[in-house]
């Protein structure tokens, strides 16, 4: 048989080569889960643009993270509220609006987009309840109080550093007995609740005042153990003192800071729980 000379035998089974591959690749397309899927698409259009707000909003919130542990309630360190007031509370009282000005797309990404949402809120209160919270810190009474625990640890770790290792005196013991007594047990149940300031207010003044008082009162020896022990004791009835002047002003800045803090955490766990969302759809995307 003749062939053309423009039609080679190799060019002919190419061309068939060509036509079967086109065919398979339209095949393929067609298939499901190939392709850009509704999924795909809707997914990198919400990325597209929440990403860079999430970005922004991480820089942002780490940099308060630091701030916080740069203050540490120090009122002469005044950049943390400095740095709420005057960067975050701008960002954060129009990112829940930016957030809902984008469109899922697709159900799959409803419940992470809610989420954020629900995040952008939470971080807007705790800003604003940290301003609250700046001017119960400010109270004078509270940095009186907070003065007085420093002085009376300073001297209690002054007198453990003079016994060289030596077992303590028992009114050392007895000391901390009283202090714990107020500190992690009376504290922490007004905080909560469980008890009232009347109620606390009354066992510090007829129990921890007075046995304290007691303490300081008795026989001391002239040697540096000693004069190092009553001056723990002296300092530790000081800062009881305080506390009990302080409670109508700690009180409410305690349990403001737990609220803040239940703020921040819960914040960070609906954050994380849209991000491990919109990390799975990547996945089946």
């Amino acid at each position: 048989m003749l062939r053309s000379p423009l039609r080679p035998a190799g060019l002919v089974a190419l061309l068939a080569l060509l036509a079967l591959l086109a065919l398979l690749a339209a095949a393929a397309a067609a298939l499901p889960g190939c392709g850009d899927s509704p999924l795909r698409k809707a997914s990198d259009a919400y990325r597209a643009q929440v990403d860079p707000l999430l970005a922004r909003e991480d820089q942002i919130w780490q940099r308060i993270r630091q701030a916080s542990m740069d203050f540490d309630g120090d009122l002469k360190a005044p950049r943390y509220f400095d740095y709420l007031s005057g960067t975050a509370a701008p960002f954060y009282a129009d990112l829940r609006d930016r957030f809902a000005a984008v469109v899922p797309g697709h159900e799959r990404l409803t419940a992470p987009h809610a989420d954020l949402l629900l995040c952008a809120d939470l971080r807007k209160e705790f800003v604003k309840r940290e301003g609250e919270r700046r001017a119960l810190i400010a109270d004078t009474r509270v940095a009186a109080v907070e003065e007085a625990r420093i002085q009376a640890g300073m001297a209690e770790t002054e007198y453990v550093e003079k016994l060289g290792g030596d077992l303590p005196d028992p009114r050392f013991t007895e000391l901390s007995a009283l202090r714990d007594e107020v500190l992690t047990r009376l504290l922490p149940a007004l905080q909560e609740g469980s008890r009232d300031v009347a109620d606390v207010a009354e066992r510090i003044r007829k129990h921890t005042l007075p046995g304290l008082r007691a303490l300081r009162d008795g026989r001391y020896e002239d040697d540096e153990r000693s004069r190092a022990l009553r001056k723990a004791v002296a300092l530790a009835e000081e800062s009881m003192r305080q506390v009990l002047d302080g409670l109508p002003a700690t009180v409410p800045l305690a349990r403001a800071t737990q609220r803040v803090s239940a703020i921040a955490t819960e914040s960070e766990a609906i954050r994380r729980r849209a991000l491990d969302a919109l990390a799975a759809v990547a996945r089946e995307k």
